[in-house]
């Protein structure tokens, strides 16, 4: 076994160090500090697919890859819409039922924007497609405001 050299050393530290230096994602730390439950890691899956499907919604050469990103969109909104909340548990007992209605009602408000845009995606309407990109995506934040008990 060969001895580590002070090079080695210094290129292994450094390599740790960049390491240290590259941005968490604001989600990232919110999601561990706060909410490592299913839901959070199919809500982050959402949100890696909606940026994805902005750039790919906008480009014929896409259509593929915009259609198999609009399905796994739909796939986690499906699944993402038989998960509570995990703020239900703070909602009084009276009023958890209309939440819960409420929150799956939006859920699939979501999922038919999804299948509409895979519909412009398929007829190859690029214009239509992203005016349904941006309806699935403003949905986000009055969604969070609803639901959650953090700022979105």
């Amino acid at each position: 076994m060969k001895p580590i050299t002070l090079l080695g050393a210094f290129l292994v530290l450094s390599g740790v160090f960049m390491l240290m230096l590259v941005p968490t994602p604001r989600s990232e730390i919110v999601r561990a500090a706060e909410d490592d439950t299913p839901l959070a890691d199919l809500m982050l899956e959402a949100q890696g697919t909606l940026k994805k499907l902005r750039r790919s919604v906008r480009k014929e050469d896409k259509r593929d890859e915009s259609l198999e990103l609009t399905d796994q969109l739909l796939k986690v909104t499906l699944a993402s819409r038989l998960l509570a909340p995990p703020m239900i548990e703070k909602v009084p007992e009276a009023e958890k039922a209309a939440f819960v209605t409420a929150y799956r009602k939006m859920m699939l408000d979501v999922a038919r924007a999804t299948l509409d845009l895979e519909t412009a995606v398929l007829d190859g309407d690029l214009e239509k497609a992203q005016e349904l990109y941006k309806k699935i995506a403003d949905m986000e934040d009055p969604g969070h405001e609803k639901f959650t008990e953090g700022d979105g």
